[in-house]
């Protein structure tokens, strides 16, 4: 990998640590209380973090219904190969991992949906919808 781009990812890098002890002790505090945090994207954000985020072996497209080009791009992003295989969510939905395998999906409204998306042996993304739980 060139050093130029390892230089330009360090203070970032740095910075995703921070975060993501940040928001791994608030979040032990949050799941200590019973509390269920649903968000568009920055549950999602919060529960991986940027590094973390790295080491996983998919991708990851939020807000999946709600900007138009969203969608087409992730699809299109996963078929030439430029992102792995990957999760996407609708707005109101939300994904649980243990450890780095996705084993659920939850949506706080109506409609929401989850999909998982690889590419196909004919090169074009194949879009799969994933059952998702309706919270209360």
């Amino acid at each position: 990998m060139n050093m130029t781009v390892l230089e330009f990812l360090a203070a970032p890098f740095v910075a995703s640590l921070i975060l993501t002890g940040i928001h791994s002790y608030l979040g032990v505090h949050v799941v200590e209380r019973g509390v269920i945090f649903v968000d568009l994207s920055l549950a999602q954000i919060a529960a991986l973090g940027a590094t973390i985020a790295l080491l996983l072996p998919w991708s990851n497209g939020v807000h999946y219904d709600s900007e138009e080009q969203r969608r087409p791009l992730f699809q299109s992003l996963i078929a030439a190969g430029t992102l792995p295989a990957g999760y996407a969510t609708d707005d109101g939905a939300g994904l649980l991992y243990r450890g780095t395998e996705m084993v659920a999906a939850f949506a706080e409204k109506d409609g929401a949906g989850a999909y998982f998306v690889e590419r196909g042996p004919d090169g074009t993304a194949v879009e799969t919808e994933l059952e998702v739980t309706r919270l209360r």
